[in-house]
C-alpha cells in the first residue's frame, strides 16, 4: 500500500513483488490516482508518479500479472481536493 509510486520502475517492482508471494497468492495495490493532483506533497514524500486505472493496469501487464480487479477509490474526494486547491490558488 502506497509503495509503487515511489518506484520509477514499476513492473519490475511488481515482478520482485510477485516473487516474494506464495504460488496462487495475491497482491493488494493501493496508489494514489491521477497526475492532474500530483503536486507539493507529492514531491516532498517522494513520489514519482500517481496512477490512473490504466496507467496502473499497464503496469501490471508489463510485469506479467493477472489483474482480479481494478477500481478507483474515493474519486470524489479526488475531485473536491482539487477544487479546493484550484479555489486556493485563486486566493492567493
Amino acid at each position: 500500500m502506497n509503495v509503487l509510486e515511489h518506484v520509477n520502475e514499476d513492473a519490475e517492482a511488481l515482478r520482485k513483488l510477485a516473487r516474494a508471494v506464495r504460488p496462487g497468492g495475491r497482491i493488494l495495490l493501493w496508489v494514489p490516482g491521477y497526475m492532474q493532483f500530483y503536486g507539493d506533497f507529492d514531491r516532498k514524500v517522494g513520489h514519482a508518479t500517481r496512477f490512473t486505472p490504466q496507467t496502473l493496469r499497464a503496469a501490471v501487464e508489463r510485469a506479467g500479472l493477472e489483474i482480479e480487479a481494478l477500481r478507483p477509490v474515493n474519486f470524489l474526494g479526488g475531485i473536491a481536493w482539487w477544487v479546493a486547491r484550484a479555489t486556493r490558488t485563486r486566493s492567493l
